[in-house]
């Protein structure tokens, strides 16, 4: 992730379960229950999370256990979350999110920039910093995308789809030629790409 400006916090891969964030109100990272300086928190996440997917996909491989973290996440600290089945919840975020399932909803809602891909899931996100020179995605395959952008927002489209359509609240100039399974198009001055892919679903900017 590009334009944190402190450590990403790197969650592992959960293989049943669900991740929901939320911002931390007291600096610190929480973890099911365990708490630490922010800094300890950055330095440890991988490694705390990394055991906790060893035990979901080990000691509950084949059962018919969920397990849902909360994870309390300090400003500014990048975020990547990633589950195998399972939604993840971002909740009123002030940092950049990155976030990564298979089967599983993706919703977030931050200050800073944001990017997602799943699978099997629908994304609905949004976020008011966007201005980042490589651009930003957001995919799925059986899923529709929403997001949420600011109403002054600079930027170019890229939006493919095969079973759906594209819907946007806010003006678009499009270019090229108008097709059912694609659009290219500049919101204001245009420069950074959004790219939003879908198979089965729509797309709906706003």
């Amino acid at each position: 992730m590009t334009g944190v400006n402190r450590a990403v916090v790197i969650v592992g891969i959960v293989a049943a379960g669900a991740l929901t964030l939320s911002q931390a109100r007291d600096g610190d990272a929480m973890t099911n229950g365990l708490v630490w300086g922010s800094q300890k928190a950055v330095q440890g996440a991988q490694r705390v999370f990394a055991g906790m997917s060893r035990a979901v996909g080990g000691l509950f491989y084949n059962n018919d256990v969920w397990v849902t973290f909360y994870v309390s996440v300090p400003e500014d600290v990048g975020f990547l979350g990633k589950t195998v089945n399972g939604d993840i919840l971002v909740h009123d975020l002030a940092s950049d999110v990155g976030a990564r399932s298979v089967n599983g909803d993706i919703e977030i809602s931050t200050t800073g920039f944001a990017e997602a891909r799943t699978v099997n899931g629908s994304i609905d996100a949004a976020m008011e910093r966007y201005d980042i020179a490589s651009g930003l995605s957001f995919s799925t395959v059986n899923g529709s995308i929403s997001l949420d952008l600011p109403n002054d927002v600079d930027a170019d489209l890229d939006a493919r789809w095969v079973n759906g359509r594209l819907e946007t609240d806010l003006p678009l100039q499009r270019i090229g030629r108008v097709s059912r399974r694609s659009a290219r198009g500049v919101f204001g001055d245009g420069v950074p790409e959004f790219n939003l892919r879908t198979v089965n679903g729509s797309i709906h900017v706003f």
